[in-house]
């Protein structure tokens, strides 16, 4: 893959991506803690049908840039013990946990943080600590424990069952959109966002009125493969939120620890200039949702809020998970599984295995 990163391209590719991203988001309403917890208590189904709906739009994105020529790139398998995927699937685990604590993932909490949602930045703030806990924690455990989260190999589903790629996109983003337009008829999303936003008038059809809208159908998360087709033909980059946390703990800990390189290498990858396009793209998402809240003049911090404890330790969890899984819902879910990545679809079920098992005892 061509090296972009010292040039303004990723920056800028980054923000802009970001943007829809994040406008995108904050339209579906799937970012506010509310609907982030009431997914895994199964009183809500906003997040899955973002997230079928998302993954299936990149699946076929990602079948139309493997006919241009574009390779996939999937994601390691994160060995733990003589597992070669269990480390995907337990730091999946952590991460769920996290979101259904604190109500977001590294990705959300930034459009939480666009549009005033004040336990934002604490999950930040706590996710920054779960990146740096992670590094300084990683030599420690690799010492003491045999394998403990080595790379192994880059799997893709269509590997293992020995059939085309493209094929099985088009076919897998196809079965998940239809997955989440059927969710639609027995969970119809102006439910959701009327018992938010009571006064809201929704209009009528997935994307009624206009970009001035208060909230869109989850459907729409389907463009997102739009987002993705664009961000890999002009800045070679895929979408993904965990990575620019340790971008930031890099900042945190350079300064703060003069041997850092020592206690904790697992950071020397993650200096700015590697991850341009992640941190801007954080930027734009915040930005985008600010964009839908001010078109629509609508306030959604005026009806969410999280405890500063619970944040504080959702981000935490949700930012150590994602590191040991190898990325979090946007890097496994929207960019990994849309590539058929064995890691991500191993990441995915964990984190849902444990944001419904946490759930259960909150």
């Amino acid at each position: 893959m061509e090296n972009k990163q010292n040039t303004p391209i990723p920056m800028i590719a980054g923000v802009a991506t970001g943007v829809v991203w994040g406008f995108l988001f904050e339209k579906t309403k799937v970012y506010l803690p509310e609907v982030i917890i009431q997914q895994f208590h199964l009183k809500s189904f906003v997040m899955m049908k973002v997230f079928l709906s998302a993954v299936g739009g990149g699946m076929i994105a990602f079948a139309l840039l493997e006919s241009l020529g574009k390779k996939r790139l999937v994601a390691p398998l994160h060995s733990l013990g003589s597992s070669g995927w269990l480390g995907n699937l337990m730091g999946g685990a952590v991460l769920g946990a996290g979101m259904a604590v604190g109500g977001a993932c590294p990705g959300t909490a930034f459009m939480q943080l666009g549009v005033g949602i004040k336990s934002a930045y604490f999950a930040i703030f706590g996710g920054v600590c779960g990146a740096v806990l992670f590094a300084y924690l990683l030599p420690v455990l690799q010492a003491n424990i045999s394998s403990f989260l080595l790379k192994g190999e880059r799997k893709s589903l269509d590997q293992v069952l020995g059939v085309g790629g493209k094929p099985l996109l088009l076919a897998g983003g196809t079965l998940l959109v239809s997955a989440a337009v059927a969710l639609e008829h027995f969970f119809p999303w102006k439910n959701a966002v009327h018992a938010l936003f009571p006064q809201a008038d929704l209009g009528t059809g997935v994307v009624p009125h206009s970009l001035g809208a208060v909230a869109w159908a989850p459907q729409v998360a389907v463009l997102l493969g739009l987002v993705q087709f664009v961000a890999v033909l002009v800045a070679q980059n895929r979408l993904g939120a965990s990575s620019a946390y340790c971008t930031m703990a890099v900042v945190c800990t350079d300064g703060l620890d003069s041997k850092r390189r020592a206690h904790a290498p697992y950071l020397d990858s993650f200096y700015f200039h590697s991850y341009a396009f992640q941190v801007c793209a954080l930027v734009g998402v915040a930005l985008g949702a600010q964009l839908s809240v001010q078109l629509s003049g609508i306030a959604p911090a005026t009806v969410s809020h999280v405890p500063i404890l619970r944040a504080y330790w959702g981000g935490l969890l949700a930012v150590a998970g994602a590191r040991m899984a190898g990325g979090c819902p946007s890097g496994h879910g929207l960019t990994g599984m849309a590539q058929l990545g064995l890691a991500s679809i191993a990441a995915v079920a964990g984190m849902f295995m444990g944001g419904f098992a946490v759930a259960a005892v909150l």
